[in-house]
Parts: structure tokens; C-alpha cells; sequence
């Protein structure tokens, strides 16, 4: 979608019952509403800057980011700047939330975060059958649920072993089987 002017001369919110941006420009009044646009382009900025739904609102606490749900095959999932819901359903699926507050679904497979092991808190709750890592540096959390692998920038840990790799804070003890249904 492209709008006449810069990024700063709208006044942008989200509606995450409508699934609906709405862009008021400050001067005229005019108000566009929209959903299911990928890029939002501002015709005076530089041509090929461009925001992506998951950054249009910085600093946005809801509504903000992809909702992508995989199919049977093989995926592979990249969240945006937002706050990310991806769900790989069946195969053996790759879920990239990008370091946001994301809550990702693998149906098994592997989930991919910034960083290295060390930079994390992670904790597992057992009646809930999800992992929550925080991101020490950025607070950022990441819920990842029926996954059998987490990829960090110094590895790859099983589910199982995710726990007993760094610096934890454990709710429970880590699962011996960690891919569960959802």
C-alpha cells in the first residue's frame, strides 16, 4: 500500500478485534483503514523504505506482527518486528519469531532466536507443556510450545536438554519427551 507524504504525518492505530490498521493523516483529516497489507510505502521517503505491518507502530504491546499458521509439509516461518504468532502444524518446520514477544507452535521441529544460549532465561512449565525464554538483555519473551529443537547463535539444543545448557530459571524439571500435542 502506498500513501502520499512521510510516516510521521499519520496518526496510526490498530484494531486487533477487526484485524484493521487505520492511518489518519494529521493535516487533512483523511483516515484509510485497511487489513491483510503486508507494506505500507510513504510516498516522500525514500523509495524502497517501506514498514512492514509487524513495525508500523513501534514500540505496539498487541496486535502487532504475523499470525502464520503452517501447513503438513515442511515450513519455514519468519516472524517480523511485531509480536509474532507462528504455528508449523505437521513436518518438520522451522519457526523464526525475530527476538519479540512471539508465541510459537512447531507440531515438532525448530525454533530459531537471536543470540546465544547464555542470553536467555529459560523456564518450562509442566502443566502448561511450554518453554518461556526471556532475553536478558531486551526483556523480550519467546513461548514455544510442541518444538524439539532450539537454535541459538553458538548451537542447537534438544527440548530435553534446552534447561540443563546455561543460565535458567526453572518452574519445573525439563521433560524427558518434549514434543507434545497441541
Amino acid at each position: 500500500m502506498v500513501l502520499g507524504g512521510y510516516r510521521a504525518d499519520y496518526d496510526v492505530s490498530w484494531n486487533a478485534t477487526a484485524k484493521t490498521y487505520t492511518l489518519v493523516h494529521r493535516a487533512s483529516g483523511f483516515t484509510t483503514t485497511t487489513k491483510a497489507v503486508e507494506q505500507f510505502q510513504f510516498s516522500a521517503e525514500y523509495w524502497g523504505s517501506s514498514y512492514d505491518w509487524g513495525n508500523l507502530i513501534p514500540d505496539a504491546t498487541a496486535g502487532d506482527g504475523y499470525r502464520l499458521i503452517g501447513t503438513a509439509d515442511n515450513n519455514l516461518l519468519e516472524g517480523s518486528a511485531g509480536f509474532d504468532y507462528l504455528s508449523g502444524g505437521e513436518g518438520d518446520d522451522i519457526l523464526n519469531g525475530f527476538q519479540q514477544n512471539d508465541s510459537l507452535y512447531g507440531g515438532g521441529g525448530k525454533v530459531v532466536l537471536g543470540g546465544y544460549r547464555a542470553d536467555y532465561d529459560v523456564s518450562w512449565n509442566a502443566t502448561a507443556k511450554t518453554y518461556t525464554l526471556v532475553h536478558r538483555a531486551s526483556g523480550f519473551t519467546t513461548t514455544a510450545k510442541a518444538v524439539e529443537e532450539f537454535g541459538f547463535g553458538d548451537g542447537t539444543w534438544n527440548a530435553g536438554d534446552l534447561l540443563a545448557a546455561g543460565p535458567v530459571g526453572v518452574a519445573a524439571a525439563a521433560p524427558q519427551d518434549s514434543l507434545f500435542a497441541i
